[in-house]
């Protein structure tokens, strides 16, 4: 059985939750550090991401890293495409896009 993802939506007493950890920062130089650095300037897709044809595999990555990212269906070039972006209103994927922005150098 899978271990149950505190949801604000689900719970009666939200402010009764323990409060989750930051999420994990990626291997330096890696792909999955490519995609979280496109992911804090903004929204991606895979036709912008030209570290790796596999976008899916990295974001799918971090979010089994903790990091909250939200994924949509967009039309592009006729196709539709997936557009990822980080949930910037979950708490800890705030404060960590924020401390990664420092560590990296950015505002």
């Amino acid at each position: 059985m899978e271990p149950r993802r505190h949801s604000i939506a689900q719970d009666l007493f939200p402010d009764t939750l323990p409060p989750r950890p930051l999420p994990l920062f990626p291997e330096l130089n890696s792909v999955k550090e490519s995609a979280l650095l496109a992911l804090v300037d903004g929204a991606i897709r895979q036709s912008g991401f030209v570290r790796s044809w596999r976008l899916a595999a990295y974001v799918r990555f971090l979010k089994d890293d903790g990091w909250e990212i939200i994924s949509r269906e967009v039309a592009e070039n006729g196709r539709t495409v997936a557009e990822y972006t980080l949930d910037l209103h979950d708490d800890a994927t705030r404060e960590a896009a924020a401390r990664y922005r420092v560590r990296k150098g950015g505002a």
